[in-house]
């Protein structure tokens, strides 16, 4: 690790910039409802203890990226209407902010 001198941080040696998740807030209160456009297929996130995987979306004009595990209901519903060849990963979906064990969060309907 670089040396910091007093009061300054040292320069960043890698990393870069990514996608904000797409969170309930996002979309809005408990059952607002919106469209996402899906830019790709998920990419595998082995690293992760929040999903599987991470899947490029955009809503009103901004990127987010959008967990999905693959023991879900969001991932089953894409995986139906989307299949299996990751080519194929692009449109529009609907989505609304739900409750779980005291987390709102986005599912797609």
């Amino acid at each position: 690790m670089a040396k910091t001198k007093v009061g300054r941080l040292p320069e960043p040696t890698g990393g870069g910039d990514f996608d904000p998740f797409l969170k309930a807030g996002d979309i809005g209160k408990l059952g607002a409802k919106a469209k996402i456009k899906i830019l790709g297929a998920p990419e595998e996130t082995p690293d992760s203890e929040f999903s599987d995987m991470q899947m490029p979306v955009s809503h009103k004009g901004k990127k987010y990226s959008l967990g999905l595990k693959v023991a879900s209901g969001n991932y089953a519903r894409l995986f139906k209407l989307f299949g299996d060849n990751p080519k194929k990963w692009h449109g529009t979906v609907e989505v609304e902010v739900k409750h779980f064990k005291a987390n709102d969060y986005v599912a797609i309907i």
